[in-house]
């Protein structure tokens, strides 16, 4: 039997959790020795299997909240979102990669499975197999030279001083230097689960898709219901006039808030608004409602697609973003830009969506399609690779 070491470094939302738990509980069902190692360690939950050993994975500087990225610059690529998570600091990777090469000693993995973790593929490269996954916009190509701008704006770092900067870092930990910075991401096998239509690399891309991590059971793609459900981010503050505009379009709002604060509880009290505290099943949300609110995470987008549910996303990063205008382009939902938004702009974005006949029809006849393309999982891939590895 074989040590599997799951590791995660960036992204804030669920999904990462969501993704590594079934592949690590089918692994132990093998007779395989599972860690996990997380950026978020509460985020195993209580019902974690008590044989999956549970680490803290090294943290990326600027994650934590004494010392936080530099607001005033708008990134434009990965090596910019990784430069504000302190990439752009001489010694950063080497404590990273240093880190690292401190569970690979306690730990002695056979295989690493990578979600979003540039610096543990950095790590493990050449000296573990490693197995990238994750969605379109965290497994980036890593075969090019450059990261692709995404924005069309000037990056907000320089990629070759970046660039200077990794290559001294791993002289310093006894590593190669990197044909480009994308090579930061690069992994034996990667597993992008997503749906081609929303991959801003789609067309760099090289391999197949995955389905994405959507948690079973899935919507039927019937919809019909007549509440707003909101899948809120503790982010946007209790007082946005966002909150304002969902209450006046005077339909049913139901919200999920992970961690809200008590003045997020107190103002969907005020509003009206049905709280739920815990994580509503799809099928729920898609049978009693006719719009979905959110960011714009590719995990609740793409069930979306799948139950042919429209969608206002109001995206807070680079990620969401590029998520919620592929979803705009498409004709399947709207995107608001997060700055300077109104109550006005909400309610008519969510009543003109709920009423729009053409865009229903749409959904109802695409729905099918995004829904055949869950039957490729990525816990499958995942298991199949890691079983011819180590057969």
């Amino acid at each position: 039997m074989a040590r599997i070491l799951f590791g995660w470094e960036l992204g804030a939302n669920r999904g990462h959790i969501e993704r590594l738990l079934p592949m690590a509980k089918r692994l132990l069902d093998q007779g395989h020795e599972v860690a996990l190692a997380l950026q978020q360690i509460d985020c195993a939950g209580l019902d974690r299997d008590p044989r999956i050993a549970l680490w803290q994975a090294p943290v990326w500087p600027r994650l934590l909240i004494n010392n936080m990225q530099d607001g005033s610059r708008r990134v434009a690529t990965m090596g910019d979102i990784l430069a504000q998570l302190g990439l752009d600091r001489p010694g950063c990777l080497a404590a990273m990669v240093s880190g690292w090469d401190s569970h690979f000693a306690a730990f002695k993995p056979d295989v690493v499975v990578a979600d979003y973790a540039p610096a543990l593929l950095t790590a493990a490269r050449g000296r573990v197999p490693t197995i990238s996954v994750g969605d379109c916009f965290s497994c980036p190509p890593y075969q090019l030279e450059r990261f692709p701008n995404l924005t069309g704006t000037a990056n907000a770092y320089d990629e070759d001083a970046l660039l200077d900067t990794v290559d001294a870092d791993l002289e310093s930990v006894g590593r190669a230097p990197l044909e480009g910075l994308p090579a930061l991401f690069a992994a034996d096998h990667v597993m992008v689960g997503n749906f081609a239509e929303l991959d801003p690399y789609r067309a760099l891309r090289v391999g197949h898709y995955c389905a994405p991590s959507i948690k079973l059971p899935l919507a039927d793609g019937s919809g019909g219901g007549d509440e707003i459900f909101v899948y809120g981010y503790n982010r946007i503050g209790a007082d946005s006039p966002i909150w304002a505009g969902l209450a006046a379009t005077r339909r049913t709002v139901r919200i999920h808030m992970g961690d809200p604060a008590r003045a997020h509880l107190a103002a969907f009290k005020q509003l009206g608004y049905i709280y739920e505290p815990k994580p509503v099943p799809f099928p729920l949300i898609a049978g009693r409602s006719c719009i979905a609110v959110s960011c714009g995470g590719n995990g609740f987008t793409s069930a979306c697609l799948v139950a042919g549910l429209p969608q206002l996303m109001m995206p807070l990063d680079l990620e969401k973003m590029m998520t919620a205008r592929a979803v705009d382009a498409l004709g399947f939902g709207k995107m608001l830009g997060f700055g300077g938004i109104t109550a006005d702009q909400v309610t008519q974005a969510v009543n003109a969506l709920a009423e729009d006949v053409a865009l229903a029809k749409r959904l109802r006849i695409a729905a099918p399609d995004f829904k055949n393309r869950m039957t490729v999982s990525m816990t499958d891939r995942v298991i199949d690779c890691i079983t011819q590895r180590i057969g």
